[in-house]
């Protein structure tokens, strides 16, 4: 398959074109889902934005940074040349950086922000699959795929991504009511990150970065990392809201509301509280005649 495509008088790489269609694709689902994320989703969807705008950037053109002197050298090379996992890593992290401060200065609630993260996730990475072919490692399993060269047949890794985006895909759709807490982000992460790391396994070997890891793999596993952690914190944020909702109780084991209606009842003359400045004998029913 041609990997080059010319667009008038520019010759650009496909990948990079499917990369630009799955980020539009991402980003239109995100507008699709205002109705769920609420009015705040006009905001989340310009912070999510920049933050696809530096990804792309550093990951065309990140290569400048290690080989400055294609600056002058050959600057029409730069159309043409990508980087690699190290520059998209390099791009998600200031990414994540900026989108972070952003939110913060705006005040914008951050659960928001990663379920909108979430629904462009899918659908980016949807389109990224379909129209991106990923040959793996050689394999004898009958859904192995050609190359057109040899006779070899490879894992159809961009397939098993199709799959495992189609899983993420339902799950997000039973959780839709939830929108807003997080929880799609949660789930979102950990069925990426896990079923991420299990289909680099089958695709094409990347040289150890970190714990006999490549940059992708060390990249699923912190992924993983973010929706436990993210988790756990709504987890234990929810209990301490839970707990601050209940009565507190005293070290005897009543709790303040119930002390405080026992002293409402000795004191209210219906419970025997009556006004010490009264005499019943004197005052009551039964007084003496005068």
């Amino acid at each position: 398959m041609n990997d080059l495509i010319e667009v008038g008088p520019l010759i650009v790489k496909r990948g990079l074109l499917v990369l630009l269609a799955a980020i539009a694709c991402g980003l239109l689902a995100i507008r699709i889902s205002r109705r769920r994320l609420g009015p705040e989703s006009i905001a989340a969807l310009d912070v999510l934005l920049q933050a696809g705008l530096i990804v792309l950037l550093f990951w065309k053109f990140g290569h400048v940074l290690s080989a400055p002197a294609l600056l002058w050298e050959r600057p029409q090379s730069l159309l043409l040349m990508s980087g690699a996992a190290r520059e998209a890593v390099l791009g998600l992290v200031v990414a994540v950086a900026v989108t972070s401060y952003r939110a913060r200065k705006q005040g914008m609630p951050l659960a928001l922000l990663l379920d909108a993260a979430a629904y462009g996730a899918i659908a980016a990475a949807a389109v990224y699959s379909l129209l991106q072919w990923r040959y793996g490692l050689p394999t004898n399993l009958p859904w192995g795929i050609g190359d057109g060269i040899g006779q070899e047949r490879y894992h159809p890794v961009n397939v098993y991504m199709l799959l495992l985006t189609s899983l993420a895909a339902v799950r997000t759709w039973k959780l839709a009511a939830e929108t807003g807490s997080g929880r799609l982000f949660q789930e979102t992460a950990i069925v990426f990150g896990i079923g991420g790391l299990l289909i680099s396994l089958f695709g094409a070997r990347g040289e150890p970065f970190l714990l006999y890891l490549s940059r992708s793999q060390l990249l699923y596993v912190a992924l993983t990392l973010a929706g436990v952690i993210f988790s756990q914190s709504t987890h234990n944020t929810g209990r301490k809201e839970l707990i601050a909702m209940q009565p507190k109780h005293d070290p005897n084991g009543d709790s303040l509301e119930q002390r405080n209606q026992e002293h409402k009842n000795a004191a209210s003359p219906k419970h025997g509280g009556a006004n010490p400045g009264i005499d019943k004998k004197l005052d009551g029913p039964n007084r003496p005649s005068t």
